[in-house]
């Protein structure tokens, strides 16, 4: 459930399992949240998949076009760049003959760094919670075999950059700077492993320390000099209206 302010309106919206629940009841949900009534919109339903080629003959399917899985992470900008890389990477390898036909790459790699986000969404729903029929079928039949199989791994381990096999372009897709703070916000992350870990490796902490001054430092820069959010984007209109006003005049 979320809330998007935009100038005119604030955009809501609401996902859940039409096995479970219908429209009528899941706006009852909501309203007994927010503690009043509300006016539904569109009921859009999500369908929850990729396609086995994203890459057909001289047409590609990027992003949205190609995959989608919910909105949890909202990873479709990122999404669409590390495909537009592979894609460039590939064809580019083409023309100058490296590969003489890349397509078949192309399409493994963009379909693995879709299955790399899927498999950190659905980490998100590794949860202890047992209070409803969804939630109940999401531990017994929704996590996937390549979550389990990461989730065993790190039991034992930390996560590491080494878990992660780059794609052609050299950018992994998820790395464990992600997984880390996820992990450890869905109770999954073992502190005394943790713990023990870079007590072991006095390099590590190290290196954990400085790469975490160095990113509060840069925020904190970039946080003074940026303007208010209302201010950047009343700024954009203002432009905006200007351009179109000398465009009228012209």
């Amino acid at each position: 459930m979320w809330k998007i302010p935009t100038q005119n309106r604030i955009g809501c919206g609401y996902v859940f399992s039409d096995s479970h629940i219908g429209p009528d009841e899941a706006c009852r949900e909501v309203e007994s949240i927010l503690g009043n009534p509300i006016e539904p919109g569109a009921d859009i339903r999500i369908r929850s998949d990729r396609l086995d080629n994203a890459r057909i003959g001289n047409s590609v399917g990027a992003r949205h076009s190609q995959s989608f899985f919910e909105p949890l992470e909202a990873t479709s900008i990122h999404g669409t760049v590390v495909q537009m890389g592979i894609l460039s990477q590939y064809y580019l390898g083409e023309i100058v003959g490296r590969w003489p036909s890349g397509r078949g790459r192309c399409n493994r790699d963009i379909a693995r760094q879709v299955d790399g986000f899927w498999t950190f969404i659905n980490m998100h729903y590794v949860t202890e919670r047992s209070d409803t029929t969804f939630w109940r079928d999401v531990r017994t039949h929704c996590i996937g075999p390549e979550t389990r199989r990461r989730l065993r791994q790190w039991s034992r381990r930390l996560p590491r950059r080494t878990d992660f096999q780059p794609l052609a372009n050299g950018v992994p897709p998820i790395e464990e700077q992600l997984y880390d703070p996820a992990l450890d916000d869905l109770g999954l992350l073992d502190m005394h492993l943790a713990l023990t870990e870079h007590r072991a490796r006095p390099d590590l902490r190290r290196h954990a320390r400085k790469a975490t001054d160095a990113l509060e430092t840069r925020f904190r820069r970039a946080t003074n000099l940026a303007s208010g959010h209302r201010a950047f984007l009343e700024a954009i209109r203002a432009e905006s209206v200007d351009r179109q006003t000398k465009g009228n005049s012209e």
